[in-house]
């Protein structure tokens, strides 16, 4: 094998490396779904901010009787058992990891996006999530 053949063989099997590993596991978020934007500061609450997003997005499909009902996330308009439920989807430690935002993005859900990382109301939520979450 000649001498250019090899480089390119070699430069092409590191450039292949270093542009997918991650050396982590767990999926690759999209870019926009990983940063919180700023929300001005305003501490987010679930019953004044969240809630109210959560049942225009979801609250079709996610109510009782609903046809994904029986999969555990459900919004029965009673806040407390709705911030109980919803907090079962968040990851504080890795707040756009959350089930609840991978789901609305579209990843593993029967309905197909329902809140893609552009929205405002993505956004609102993951910030709400970097903050802690709070009632």
């Amino acid at each position: 094998m000649s001498f250019n053949r090899l480089t390119l063989l070699l430069g092409i099997g590191v450039l292949a490396i270093a542009g997918c590993a991650t050396f982590e596991r767990g999926e690759r978020l999209p870019d926009a779904a990983q940063e919180p934007l700023d929300d001005g500061g305003g501490m987010l609450s679930f019953d004044e901010d969240v809630h109210p997003v959560l049942v225009i997005h979801c609250g079709e499909c996610h109510s009782p009787g609903g046809p994904p009902s029986a999969i555990g996330f459900l919004l029965t308009n009673d806040l407390a058992a709705d911030y109980e439920n919803v907090l079962g989807f968040l990851n504080l430690d890795t707040p756009a990891a959350s089930r609840l935002l991978s789901k609305g993005r579209g990843d593993g859900h029967r309905g197909g996006e329902s809140l893609p990382t552009s929205h405002d109301d993505y956004q609102l939520i993951l910030n709400w999530i970097t903050q802690g979450a709070s009632r």
